[in-house]
């Protein structure tokens, strides 16, 4: 009796066992499945979010070009009118709450006013004279001895004729905040570059300025990514 009852007792502890471990695997991947789910769901979302927020500043640069087209030719004719200056840049900053900088080319794509105090670097002179080549905008993180920003550009034409250029250049701290907005708890966003996929542009603490030095994932962060998605 005794050698039943201890049979008895190690069978059903390895039945137990085995519907324990059933339960754990099943839980794992539960909660994998949950959170790939979850990282998913948060990455569309900040990628559809950046986008949208970009083609409405988009939108908003060509209306703001359009209205001030006056005002900015007179600017692109005498760029040292400090009074005239000052009065536009009060009323971009007013329209533009993340603005950085702004730029007046002329119709050939050279810069005639800028607010970098002459910096415009080559990042943005590339920019410049491919938007006036007619190539569709793309928006790329700059990084600039000024200040790390991203571009959005306009024509425009006054009534006299004039035409050329208007961009605003704009802080990145935007998009880390949506980034820090969508970021999920044991989830990281990070904005990398289109054309180099392991070089960070933003996270939610930042543009990679801000990252002590760090500027690229590594093979391992890399393999431990769960989802991408575009921002259009």
């Amino acid at each position: 009796m005794k050698i039943y009852t201890s049979i008895l007792i190690v069978f059903t502890l390895v039945l137990v066992g085995f519907f324990l471990s059933m339960y754990v695997d099943r839980s794992y991947e539960d909660y994998r499945t949950n959170q790939q789910a979850l990282a998913q769901q948060s990455t569309r979302g900040a990628a559809r979010t950046i986008a949208l927020y970009i083609s409405e500043v988009s939108r908003q640069v060509d209306l703001f070009s359009e209205k001030e087209a006056d005002i900015i030719g007179e600017l692109a004719r005498n760029p040292d009118d400090a009074e005239k200056r000052e009065q536009f840049t009060n009323r971009v900053k007013r329209h533009f709450p993340d603005f950085f900088a702004y730029t007046i080319t002329d119709s050939l794509g050279e810069v005639l006013l800028d607010d970098l105090e002459g910096k415009v670097a080559t990042l943005c002179q590339t920019d410049i004279h491919q938007f006036v080549a007619g190539e569709d905008q793309k928006v790329f993180i700059h990084p600039n001895p000024v200040g790390y920003h991203f571009d959005i550009m306009s024509s425009w034409k006054n009534l006299a004729g004039d035409q050329g250029v208007f961009f605003i250049s704009l802080n990145p701290e935007v998009l880390a905040r949506i980034l820090a907005n969508s970021q999920l708890h044991d989830h990281e966003l990070i904005l990398l570059h289109r054309e180099k996929p392991d070089l960070i542009e933003i996270t939610a603490d930042g543009t990679r300025a801000d990252l002590q030095g760090k500027t690229n994932l590594s093979p391992e962060e890399m393999a431990r990514i769960d989802f991408t998605a575009a921002v259009d």
